[in-house]
């Protein structure tokens, strides 16, 4: 993956996993966060399906500013802040994402920076620190946000990849990103807003900050129709709902690019090393050889008080651990290794051509393990079940 400016080609890419955020340099830090110094005009553009909302970015920008000068900011800036579009979306828990909180995190970001918070109380969100420093350090950059993503490049990328992926007719109109700084996350807010973190798409490369937007939309707008695994009314539609989540984990990662994103290793919290070093096929391997066993006989003839009391194990051990994108994407490398792109957009929404090309393409030497034959029958069974 290519970096994002030209200065900062002597910085290592970082990877994290897709699902731990769901849902993104210059070689020294900026001159400084003036509230004189304005971002670039907005681009004309064709695009008109994309727009792109930073009054909140500059406002936390303007708040930077003043931090930067030494003035005190009190916390009525934040509470106004957070009146702006970008924030009333995102319907936070005020004890997770709050005006107090952010006030906290961005100060604290601009005391460690001129060495003043010996004696200031270290944040619990501690990603959220990382995100006001990186953008302290890059506030040139974040300024001229509008020109970096809301030019035809990034715009059209998303809309092309939401079509391609989702299907115009069950796309919006148009779509509104709100550029906001906050947790390390894209949200979405029915029927047609995004909010994405400028951390987060600054230290990601414009087409990885396209693709992850697109990614976020497929998963919000695409999900497989009934409930969620956890909230289903049987073992046997937990896990035929299971399946199909595992399906739609896969076009999730493959949209966004991979089951692991990379970022500027500068940004503290997104561009720390990971610690499992394993590829994502060594990794989903064993999520599947693990599911295995537990399926064991599951799915038999006359065992299903056993699948109603144990349905939701295999949701139960991917839930908690990325385990849906991390292993679909898996299985869709496995496919497009065979079939390419297209094999993936030809079974969208239909899990049991899925798993039957996933079992095809399975070779010998491979990573990945092909099902035993027994239990893709019943589970091809399962999941075409009305």
């Amino acid at each position: 993956m290519r970096n994002i400016t030209q200065a900062g080609r002597s910085h290592n890419r970082r990877r994290i996993p897709l699902a731990g955020l769901l849902i993104l340099a210059a070689l020294v830090p900026a001159a400084g966060c003036g509230g004189d110094q304005r971002r670039a005009a907005v681009p004309p553009s064709t695009v008109t399906q994309v727009k792109l909302d930073v009054a909140a970015l500059d406002a936390w920008l303007a708040i930077a500013g003043r931090l930067e000068r030494g003035d005190t900011v009190d916390l009525k800036s934040y509470q106004e802040m957070f009146a702006l579009p970008a924030y009333a979306l995102t319907s936070k828990d005020p004890r997770v994402f709050s005006p107090g909180i952010l006030k906290k995190c961005t100060e604290y970001a601009f005391r460690k920076a001129g060495e003043d918070s010996a004696d200031f109380t270290v944040p619990r969100r501690t990603d959220i620190v990382a995100n006001c420093d990186y953008l302290r350090r890059r506030a040139d950059e974040a300024r001229n946000f509008a020109t970096v993503l809301a030019d035809d490049t990034y715009r059209s990328r998303v809309w092309e990849l939401a079509r391609l992926w989702i299907g115009e007719s069950r796309l919006p109109g148009s779509l509104t990103v709100h550029a906001m700084v906050g947790p390390t996350s894209i949200g979405f807010q029915a029927p047609d807003h995004v909010i994405l973190d400028a951390g987060l798409a600054l230290a990601a490369d414009r087409e990885q900050a396209a693709r992850m937007t697109a990614s976020r939309l497929y998963a919000e707008l695409a999900a497989p129709p009934g409930p969620q695994p956890p909230a289903a009314a049987s073992g046997r539609e937990a896990l035929r709902q299971t399946m199909k989540f595992i399906h739609h984990g896969a076009i999730i990662a493959w949209i966004a690019g991979g089951a692991d994103l990379q970022f500027d290793s500068r940004h503290e919290h997104l561009g720390a090393p990971r610690t499992d070093t394993r590829t994502t096929q060594e990794r989903a391997a064993g999520l599947l050889d693990y599911s295995f066993r537990m399926l064991e006989g599951m799915l038999d003839p006359g065992h299903e008080e056993q699948l109603q009391a144990n349905g939701q194990v295999v949701d139960d051990l991917l839930r908690p651990r990325w385990g849906y994108e991390t292993l679909g994407y898996a299985m869709a490398e496995v496919i497009a290794a065979q079939g390419g792109e297209e094999a993936l957009l030809g079974m969208s929404g239909d899990t049991a051509a899925f798993l039957t090309a996933y079992q095809s393409a399975c070779a010998a030497g491979t990573v990945m393990p092909p099902f035993p034959p027994q239990l893709l029958e019943q589970l091809l069974e399962l999941v075409r079940e009305p």
